[in-house]
């Protein structure tokens, strides 16, 4: 995203690339659920495969390469992990990042499935129509982060203070 948008819309972007990643979950309940009992789970893995090989292929024939003449590139070695890690920008917005995704996906992939059985009770479509919930609202929270994040940085306000409120 660095390499082919502006700075400014970065943090847009940014939101735009975590609501995608979260859609993988919202796939991964009901529509799955409903593949699984049509055709199987073997058939839904041979489909999964088949999508996941269809879209590496888009990605390779449709996104650019980039050369080192775009602004920002730098060349070979200018995002390099260990300038990524020498950046102190990088240490204010990992840590809560980190946090609040890798909670939110936690929850959603690891607990809310047996929290929702065994203490709330619900049955399997119960579960499932619980977890399409989760997942459309983590989608949806990630985007509105995103343009959140954008409209205030055109205030002066940094994605430091929104990733703070947020993860408080």
């Amino acid at each position: 995203l660095v390499l082919w948008f502006p700075s400014e819309r970065i943090p847009l972007l940014n939101g735009l690339m975590i609501m995608l990643g979260a859609l993988g979950a919202v796939t991964a309940t009901l529509p799955a659920e409903f593949l699984l009992v049509s055709m199987g789970w073997r058939a839904l893995f041979e489909l999964l495969a088949i999508v996941s090989a269809g879209c590496a292929l888009v990605i390779y024939l449709v996104v650019p390469e980039v050369s080192a003449t775009v602004p920002g590139a730098g060349g070979p070695n200018a995002n390099s992990l260990k300038t990524i890690y020498a950046d102190p920008r990088f240490w204010r917005l990992m840590p809560p990042s980190a946090t609040c995704i890798g909670t939110a996906w936690s929850l959603h992939g690891l607990w809310a499935a047996q929290w929702f059985r065994d203490v709330e009770g619900l049955d399997r479509a119960g579960v499932v129509e619980h977890l399409l919930a989760m997942a459309v609202a983590l989608s949806l929270g990630a985007i509105l982060l995103g343009v959140a994040a954008d409209r205030l940085r055109r205030r002066g306000v940094g994605p430091e203070v929104l990733l703070g409120l947020v993860a408080a």
